[in-house]
């Protein structure tokens, strides 16, 4: 039976509402990156810079069909993690920089001034600082205010909420806690990436996690990929998975690029048959 002409409108209608969503919500961004100055530009790492220009640039057109926002979907919420990674890295730079510095720090400059030691320590505390802003992975511990717990195992903390700035925005976790940054509210957790994404958006001790399946069911992942059905693997751990086609038949997977059957917790293209063979004599 062919299509009528009320279901080719109500289908233009849905695909241009999602269209106006993700023009929407990639305009938001573009608005963000637009109050970054040439300057503050200038302050933030060559790789960073690079970035943001390369999102900004195919974000900058916006999307006409379901095609287009599913190749550009993966490039906007990494053009929205580089804006936070950004912003952090301005604020600890003008902290680290300014007269802001916390009290730890004003100690150890006050140190050197005292005493040979007490001016190498401060020196290696503000190289370890810069290095903590800066997101350096052989730093243990998170990317935020630098603290010498001794003179030879540096580790980066959370002291201020500003701190969590990123962790807050993917996972949830906007509070410093001993060190670490902390998830403290449903709130929160509803209103991370890794909840609209991936369905972690249930307050679980002090991290955001998918508790059942209708965490899974309000998320991207599912209108996109199927995973609508919750599940606990061996160790525990709940994650968002196409279980059967029921969940990949009312995704976009299966709707624009025909993988519909559900196989080891993904939306996959249908398995093709065996070519027939003659029998053997």
């Amino acid at each position: 039976m062919s299509e009528g002409p009320t279901s080719r409108s109500a289908y233009r209608a849905g695909m241009g509402a999602l269209c106006d969503d993700f023009n929407r919500r990639a305009r938001h961004h573009l608005e963000r990156g637009a109050h970054l100055s040439v300057a503050a530009r200038r302050r933030l790492p060559r790789r960073l810079r690079v970035e943001l220009a390369g999102h900004e640039e195919a974000l900058n057109h916006e999307v006409t069909s379901l095609e287009e926002i599913e190749s550009r979907q993966r490039r906007l919420a990494s053009y929205e993690a580089a804006l936070d990674v950004a912003d952090t890295w301005l604020n600890r730079r003008a902290q680290l920089l300014g007269g802001n510095r916390p009290a730890a720090v004003i100690a150890l400059m006050v140190a050197a001034c005292l005493a040979p030691v007490g001016a190498m320590l401060a020196l290696r505390y503000a190289a370890i600082a810069v290095r903590c802003a800066n997101d350096d992975p052989a730093l243990p511990g998170h990317p935020n205010v630098a603290a010498v717990v001794s003179p030879r195992a540096p580790q980066c903390i959370a002291v201020e909420t500003r701190d969590c700035a990123t962790a807050c925005a993917t996972e949830g976790r906007c509070v410093p806690f001993r060190g670490r940054c902390a998830a403290d509210s449903s709130e929160a957790c509803r209103a991370s990436r890794g909840c609209r994404e991936a369905g972690a958006c249930t307050l679980s001790g002090e991290r955001c996690v998918v508790r059942s399946s209708s965490d899974c069911q309000g998320s991207e992942g599912c209108l996109w990929e199927g995973r609508c059905t919750v599940s606990r693997s061996e160790q525990g751990a709940r994650r968002c998975i196409a279980l059967d086609d029921g969940d990949c038949a009312g995704s976009l997977a299966c709707q624009t690029e025909d993988r519909c059957e559900a196989r080891e917790g993904a939306c996959e293209l249908p398995i093709a048959p065996q070519a027939l063979r003659p029998s053997a004599w």
